[in-house]
């Protein structure tokens, strides 16, 4: 084995070792979804559901709803 096949086995050990580390801090703080960047503010992970991503079906009824809001705000 030469020095580059070494170098190149120990960075990805590394890389493994640090992106276990990590999904194990983050599980042991409690979070559900690791990878969401919303995890701390969504109201899914905050009562232990895990991501999704919403139709775009709903997402056309929550712009409606805005907008309705925005509506009776306005008045």
């Amino acid at each position: 084995m030469n020095m580059a096949t070494f170098i190149a086995g120990l960075a990805v050990v590394l890389m493994l070792f640090f992106a276990a580390r990590y999904i194990y801090k983050e599980k042991k703080k409690g979070t559900a979804c690791i990878g969401c960047p919303y995890a701390g503010s969504c109201a899914k992970h905050q009562m232990g559901q895990g991501c999704e991503q919403p139709s775009d079906a709903e997402i056309d009824r929550i712009i409606d709803d805005l907008q309705k809001r925005k509506k009776d705000n306005a008045q």
